[in-house]
């Protein structure tokens, strides 16, 4: 969508938490970014997927540069700027409830955290070509060069340690650089990304050539450097890849240290999983089949990632006079859904929560 309109790259106006674009065509629309430090990865990627599935926003970016700083990237598009202002609101709210690690940026340092490019805002800055990066050069003469890398995900074996070995790669051959991963949901409602990486160098410093050393070390040809035009730019400050190599999130959720037992495909995992959990607290539980656990003779759990009312009344039908029950939704927007429900809300003996609730209740409640 914003690939159809026009916007001056540094035409753009600081409202506290936000930075917004104006369209300068026919085409009417606003851009809005909001940046934010944070801590833990795990945690935060379901939340902002569900901003994804919700039409929140348009995409999210997962940055960190080579001190291992973890920045999220937010991108709201609409042709009605309140709206960005009451989905930003939302989201605000929510990330609020997460945790006090979460740091929202505004005003210069949103701005300063925005543009970390190699740009200053205060200066006037020139972009130019040099074989396959760009050089962006400040009034002060300045001048910084940027090179990118596609990240070969497929050539990559051990995902879950993925972000942690290349980061301590990157440290040890002393450059400056920023993995960024770009989070999508594309026609078919999956989340998709798209991973790269940028490297930065001033001029007069040594020029590591970061690929050669870091696809020898792995033995393996992780980074794929690609050639980069002056219009390339916009992407990389908007944090977009510049070509259309996407991975599916689900094939790869050990990258983002996402628990593989919220993965929608692997049921009969998660009810292992709760089995074992509920075994090493001696809680006794019979798994009835991938989607139904039945815990110490008087709770059943079952496991939901599509709503299927017919099939679910007839269930709730057959138990509920024999057992509590807890419906754990493992998409979010369905959750979001299901809680509409007034006539299920309000059954006494029947819990409602999503996947992330679920794991995060302390076990001993079932004893």
């Amino acid at each position: 969508m914003i690939k159809k309109r026009k916007f001056k790259l540094l035409s753009y106006i600081v409202n506290d938490n936000l930075i917004f674009y104006k369209s300068i065509n026919n085409n009417r629309a606003f851009i809005g970014f909001s940046v934010f430090y944070f801590e833990s990865i795990g945690s935060l990627i379901p939340l902002m997927n569900y901003f994804l599935k919700k039409r929140y926003i348009s995409y999210y970016s997962l940055q960190i540069d080579s001190s291992k700083r973890k920045i999220m990237i937010i991108c709201f598009e609409d042709t009605n700027k309140n709206k960005i202002l009451k989905c930003y609101s939302i989201i605000f709210e929510e990330l609020s409830k997460i945790n006090n690690s979460i740091l929202i940026l505004e005003n210069r340092e949103l701005e300063k955290s925005f543009l970390n490019l190699g740009i200053d805002s205060s200066n006037r800055i020139q972009v130019q070509k040099k074989s396959d990066n760009i050089l962006i050069r400040n009034n002060n003469d300045n001048i910084t060069s940027i090179n990118y890398f596609k990240i070969n995900f497929d050539c990559i074996s051990k995902k879950e340690l993925f972000i942690e070995t290349f980061l301590s790669l990157v440290n040890n051959f002393n450059d400056n650089m920023m993995m960024i991963f770009n989070f999508k949901i594309n026609r078919d409602n999956k989340i998709i990304f798209f991973p790269f990486s940028l490297e930065f160098q001033k001029k007069g410093t040594d020029n590591l050539i970061l690929d050669y050393e870091i696809n020898s070390f792995l033995d393996n040809k992780i980074l794929e450097k690609k050639k980069l035009n002056i219009d390339d730019i916009g992407s990389l400050i908007w944090r977009l890849p510049i070509d259309n190599e996407y991975f599916y999130l689900l094939d790869h959720i050990e990258t983002f240290y996402l628990d593989k037992r919220y993965s929608p495909n692997n049921f009969s995992k998660t009810i292992l999983q709760i089995k074992d959990d509920l075994e090493a607290k001696a809680i006794k539980s019979f798994r009835i089949n991938n989607e139904m656990l039945l815990i110490n003779e008087n709770t059943l759990c079952i496991l939901i990632q599509t709503i299927n009312l017919k099939s679910l009344k007839k269930i709730i039908e057959r138990f509920y006079s024999k057992y509590n029950i807890f419906l754990i939704l493992f998409d979010l927007v369905e959750y979001e859904n299901i809680i509409k429900i007034e006539e299920l809300v309000s059954l006494e003996k029947i819990k409602i929560l999503n996947k992330n609730q679920f794991f995060e209740l302390n076990i001993n409640i079932f004893r």
